[in-house]
Parts: C-alpha cells; sequence; structure tokens
C-alpha cells in the first residue's frame, strides 16, 4: 500500500467513501475546489491550476483522480473533465508518482438516451465493448481514457488503472429508483427510461454501484499490480430492474444482441449486463449484496434517520 495518496475532487459524492476506507491505511491530502468539507481539512484548488497540483502531489507516491463535473456549460466540461485529468497525470508525472486512479463513467458506452442511443453489440458489456457517446459528458469521459493511455504509453507513471462506474446509488439515487420504478405500472418499462428529453429517468442498463463497493474497488486498483494502463467495469453483479435482464433489454430495444454467455442470463435472470471478471481477476475484487438488500438498508437507515447504504 502507497504511504501517501492524494484525491482530487475529495468533496464530491464518493470522496467520503473513500477518505473513509483510506484513511486508517494511509495519509492523504484532500484536493478539491470547495474551501471545506465537514470534519476533513481540504486543500482548496482547482483541477485546471496545474502549477498548483504540482506543489500538492509533490512528495506523493499515489493520486486518485475523482474530480469531474457534470452536463454544464460545454467549456467547462471539457476542460475540467479533459483537461484536469490531463493535469492531474501530467503533475503526478512530474513528481514522480507510481500509481494513478482515474475515473470514466458507464456514460462512455453511449447507451445513455432510449430515443437516441443504439444497443450494446452483445451481452454481457466487457471491456472491449466500444465507446459510441453521443452526449458531451460521455465523450469527456472517452477522452479521459484516451489521456490516460497516452501517459501509459510514455510510461511516466508506472501504472494508470481506470474504473467505469454504473450508476452510484446515494440514498438520494435509490429514493428516486424506487420512486421511479413503483410509476412502471402505469408509465410502462420505457415511460420511465431515460431519454434526451427526461435526463432524470432510469438508465437503459439498470445497473448501479454502491458507493462502498466503489470506495473498496478504488483501494483494490491502488493495492494491486496490473499493466501500465488498465480499465475495469465496475458494477453490481444485479440490476434494480423490475424484470429478468434480457426481457428488460428485448422491451427497450425490440430486439436482443448478440448473447455472449446466455448461461449466465439463465441461471441469474437478473444479472447485471456489464462484466466484471476482470475486475475480479485483476483486483480481486467483487461487488457485495444484491438490490433488494441494498434498498432494505436503505429504508432501515431512513427510518433510522441516518444516511445509507455505508
Amino acid at each position: 500500500m502507497f504511504e501517501k495518496v492524494a484525491i482530487t475532487g475529495a468533496a464530491g459524492g464518493i470522496g467520503s467513501f473513500v477518505i473513509d476506507d483510506l484513511a486508517s491505511r494511509c495519509d492523504l491530502t484532500l484536493i478539491d475546489c470547495v474551501a471545506s468539507f465537514d470534519r476533513f481539512r481540504i486543500c482548496q484548488t482547482d483541477v485546471r491550476d496545474i502549477d498548483m497540483l504540482r506543489k500538492l502531489l509533490r512528495g506523493h507516491d499515489a493520486v486518485v483522480h475523482l474530480a469531474a463535473v457534470g452536463e454544464e456549460d460545454p467549456d467547462r466540461v471539457c476542460s475540467v473533465n479533459v483537461g484536469g485529468t490531463w493535469n492531474v497525470l501530467q503533475a503526478a508525472a512530474d513528481c514522480g508518482l507510481r500509481k494513478a486512479v482515474i475515473m470514466s463513467s458507464e456514460a462512455g458506452l453511449g447507451m445513455e438516451y432510449l430515443d437516441t442511443d443504439p444497443p450494446p453489440l452483445y451481452l454481457p458489456i466487457d471491456e472491449r465493448h466500444p465507446f459510441r457517446p453521443r452526449d458531451l459528458y460521455g465523450l469527456s469521459k472517452q477522452l479521459c481514457e484516451a489521456v490516460g493511455q497516452n501517459f501509459a504509453r510514455r510510461g511516466d507513471i508506472d501504472s494508470i488503472v481506470c474504473l467505469r462506474p454504473t450508476e452510484v446509488v446515494f440514498p438520494s439515487v435509490i429514493e428516486d429508483i424506487v420512486g421511479r420504478l413503483d410509476g412502471e405500472t402505469e408509465l410502462g418499462v420505457a415511460g420511465v427510461t431515460r431519454t434526451s428529453a427526461e435526463r432524470h429517468g432510469l438508465a437503459i442498463s439498470r445497473a448501479y454501484i454502491r458507493p462502498d463497493d466503489m470506495a473498496r474497488m478504488i483501494r483494490c486498483a491502488l493495492e494491486s499490480e496490473t499493466e501500465p494502463y488498465a480499465q475495469f467495469w465496475a458494477s453490481a453483479a444485479d440490476t434494480y430492474a423490475n424484470q429478468p435482464t434480457l426481457d428488460l433489454m428485448q422491451e427497450l430495444f425490440g430486439s436482443l444482441p448478440e448473447i455472449h454467455t446466455l448461461q449466465r442470463f439463465r441461471s441469474q435472470p437478473y444479472a447485471a449486463v456489464f462484466e466484471c471478471t476482470a475486475a475480479q481477476d485483476s483486483l480481486g475484487w467483487e461487488p457485495t449484496g444484491v438490490w433488494r438488500d441494498t434498498v432494505a438498508e436503505w429504508r432501515a437507515c431512513r427510518n433510522a434517520g441516518a444516511d445509507g447504504p455505508s
């Protein structure tokens, strides 16, 4: 395990989970554009400021790059997501860091909006499936991966691990999903699914990952030896759909793509559309729990007046 690790975007949604998971294992430097964050001291800077990044990363062993923005002003999405990733990796290379963990997204797959995006080429979706984004955020994540691959080819950083999370189910996200799933009876499957006009609908894939599982995957990425550049899907083993996975895909797209492992969906009808065996084999990481347990935990925490899942 590395002794000194920096985290960008530390005050973001996943940041507190990563901090809690790593705090007892290494010294952390927390970087964000906000001035303060609960009980943690933040080094306030913008990932677009490479000179400050060099100052903050000097003396560290590794960096976890979480900082990103969503679908906002195009210039900001490009400068923060793409330019920020380049800055973080360049500063890490300049300061002699040995490992960087960067974040991509399911959005890069190009299966975001039911009315505009194509179905997957095959199921389950593994790391070889091409990225085909149509929206700016997905494109920015595809470009972030290209930036990571470029730095890996240069060899200035020993190891760059790129993680591709599906929808991270914080408590507010769970509440929204549960509410929309309840509306499926009236609106139908397509009626509650994300479109270009209703971007807050349910993900086409109905894939998710718990924030504690995501934090643990980041730790596994730090601890594991990998190729100079490696990328991994991050998903729970099941979906949050009301119906079996292949039935869902058939209903949404009108037909099924090529199924590479039909037995997977026969033995586990609600199996996720994403294949995570690469992360299991290379990082020793596996997701925990299933959707019904995640919802039960969230309801218990809500009734007790606490946050969850944790």
